[in-house]
């Protein structure tokens, strides 16, 4: 998907029927192609006033949701609850906010950037022109061979700590027959500055934080 292009349309769909496509590689019904792909990305009630709370939107599967307690609760400034098509790839991009990505099911591949490294990837606001980070157009993207790139997989239980200004892309991956849920959890900070070229963590707090059954992951390092 690419947010500056808008390769993609917005439609609305029962939740069940939503869900079916999603785990669809071939679809009998669809709006474009028979293999299009679906990403639901959970709003407010007012999309421009309100926040995602999945308490508020989803509030049957907030009860199955374990936030890490690693900050105090007025901190805590929305939650979003994701769904998507395996395959699909979200553009790349970067938070003003700490966040926690909990992987409920699938897999996620999943690759930061480190945040000095911003005047490499070609942003345009908080997202970048970058599309293919495995096979980037160098004659186009010069400056793109200069980042540094920390890459890792989620599975079913696992959550991320993204640190705020952090680039970051997301491919859902594994099994195509299956769809990927998701669920980020934005911590808020009271920075006076939130530009990429002024990072506030150190280097290397790209870590995966505990497993969703709270136990250490053997496969994560920190970079």
């Amino acid at each position: 998907m690419d947010f500056l292009s808008k390769n993609f349309v917005y439609r609305t769909l029962p939740f069940d029927v939503f869900v079916r496509r999603a785990a669809e590689v071939k679809h009998n019904e669809y709006f474009i192609s028979e293999d299009e792909k679906y990403y639901l990305r959970s709003l407010g009630e007012d999309p421009r006033k309100d926040i995602a709370d999945i308490r508020k939107q989803f509030p049957s599967l907030a009860e199955d949701i374990r936030i890490p307690e690693y900050f105090e609760k007025e901190q805590f400034f929305s939650s979003v609850f994701r769904i998507s098509s395996a395959g699909l790839q979200l553009w790349t991009h970067y938070d003003i906010m700490d966040n926690f990505l909990i992987q409920i099911t699938g897999k996620k591949r999943v690759i930061l950037y480190n945040p000095r490294d911003a005047p490499y990837l070609y942003l345009s606001g908080t997202k970048s022109e970058i599309l293919n980070v495995d096979n980037p157009d160098l004659e186009k993207y010069p400056l793109f061979m200069k980042v540094r790139r920390y890459e890792c997989s989620l599975e079913a239980g696992d959550v991320l700590f993204i640190p705020d200004m952090m680039g970051n892309i997301l491919l859902s991956a594994g099994e195509e027959k299956k769809n990927k849920t998701s669920f980020q959890a934005n911590e808020r900070h009271n920075y006076f500055e939130k530009n990429p070229n002024s990072f506030t963590h150190p280097p290397n707090i790209y870590f995966l934080v505990r497993s969703w059954c709270g136990k250490p992951h053997p496969g994560m390092l920190a970079q």
